[in-house]
């Protein structure tokens, strides 16, 4: 029973994901391009990227929380690339428990760590590839035009992931 229905994710079945679920004269809002993004996201510059296929800054942000850890564990693939000129920036919310460890590891590989940030979409502007969660910030990083690596960390998440990969979209690494 409703008169406006917003889901901001993409599934195949899109059109018929609702049929028969709401009243005939529900507003459907359908799709990402009905995502809800913060203000933070408007108010940038997007610009048009250009790749040379080398890439120089990676943004790493598994979410408010990312109670697997999959930053220690994104940190330590980085690092054992042995990459050079590479600038890593790595952005834990202030929910994290391993806050500490993570922190730790960036002060040893000489990354840069940020604790829950008010500039996220300036950060993803000024990156040239995330490493990810595959919640909402699907929906920043396409915004922003962030080519980006993903991992799957919910369930719920999976399907969308799929889809975003076959359209190449996103890189899915598959699951945490």
């Amino acid at each position: 029973d409703c008169d406006v229905l917003l889901d901001q994710n993409l599934y195949e079945d899109m059109a018929q994901r609702y049929a028969h679920k709401v009243p005939s004269n529900c507003c459907l809002l359908l799709s990402p391009k009905f995502a809800l993004l913060r203000q933070e996201f408007a108010d940038i510059k997007r610009v048009p990227r250009k790749f040379d296929g080398n890439k120089k800054k990676i943004l790493v942000f598994f979410g408010g929380t990312d109670a697997t850890n999959e930053t220690k564990k994104t940190i330590k693939a980085i690092t054992r690339l042995k990459l050079s000129n590479i600038d890593v920036s790595v952005v834990v919310g202030a929910t994290n428990p391993y806050q500490l460890q993570i922190e730790q590891l960036c002060v040893k590989h000489n990354f840069t760590y940020l604790c829950q940030v008010s500039n996220m979409a300036e950060l993803m502007v000024e990156s040239d590839l995330a490493i990810g969660a595959g919640g909402s910030t699907v929906w920043e990083w396409c915004y922003t035009g962030l080519p980006s690596l993903v991992m799957l960390t919910a369930d719920n998440q999976r399907e969308l992931l799929l889809i975003l990969s076959k359209l190449g979209v996103t890189k899915y690494l598959g699951d945490s």
